[in-house]
């Protein structure tokens, strides 16, 4: 019962996590088409529209982790040849996931008019119990490698985001300097410096200021460090159009 529990939850937080895309949105059709395809072997046709609308729709299995753990490990387990007849065996897989996942029944031997199959269903009800226990247990194995791969994601994501704001930080910086330059040049040897250059650096100057509001720079210590005091920088700030 706790492992259920346990199972449950992982799946439920990596459906929140991951926002997968459903599978009936493939183009190779949905998990029982494959299946059948892959298996040689299709479920009874009573079973299968049932199946299908639990692949496609339930909150776990329509995602693209789950559905593609279901479908590689009924594939190695029917590779397990149970002693009955392969149809069956095949419902029994899927009637056992679907009531575990979905908590409703898919199959009822009580209520099967097919006594074959109802034979069958009683010869296996310790491959049934192995089957969805491996399951289970395989299915958590699995979402939790998922959940690790998408912390590392994250992880790398927050990395790389860190270091372009501080490569930003430093840009702007640099050029705040850069700019402090031209001001210099210009009040120098105003005759040099042409139009279209001062308005080029205005562009560049409120270009810098909107990356210090957004990284909460100081960009009039910056100013007061290559001018030396107060007034040189406020007579800067008006040269650039800013105060």
């Amino acid at each position: 019962m706790k492992t259920n529990k346990s199972y449950l939850l992982i799946a439920a937080v990596l459906i929140f996590l991951f926002s997968l895309t459903p599978t009936h949105a493939q183009t190779n059709g949905d998990i029982v088409d494959r299946l059948n395809k892959t298996l040689g072997v299709r479920l009874p046709a009573e079973f299968e529209a049932k199946v299908k609308e639990f692949a496609a729709n339930d909150t776990i299995m329509r995602t693209r982790s789950a559905t593609a753990f279901t479908e590689q490990f009924i594939i190695e387990q029917f590779k397990n040849d149970w002693g009955i007849d392969r149809q069956n065996q095949l419902l029994f897989m899927w009637s056992k996931i679907y009531g575990g996942v979905s908590k409703k029944k898919l199959y009822n031997w009580l209520d099967d008019d097919n006594k074959e199959r109802s034979s069958d269903y009683k010869k296996t009800l310790k491959n049934i119990g192995e089957f969805y226990e491996s399951y289970k247990k395989g299915f958590k194995e699995y979402m939790e490698q998922k959940s690790a791969e998408y912390d590392r994601q994250i992880a790398e994501a927050r990395k790389q985001s860190a270091e372009a704001i501080k490569h930003t930080i430093e840009n702007t910086k640099e050029g705040l300097k850069g700019l402090v330059k031209f001001y210099n040049i210009y009040k120098s040897k105003p005759q040099i410096v042409k139009a279209s250059e001062i308005e080029q650096t205005k562009v560049h100057f409120n270009f810098f200021m909107d990356n210090c509001k957004k990284f909460n720079i100081d960009y009039k210590a910056i100013l007061r460090k290559e001018l030396g005091d107060e007034k040189k920088v406020k007579e800067m700030l008006k040269f650039y159009g800013i105060e």
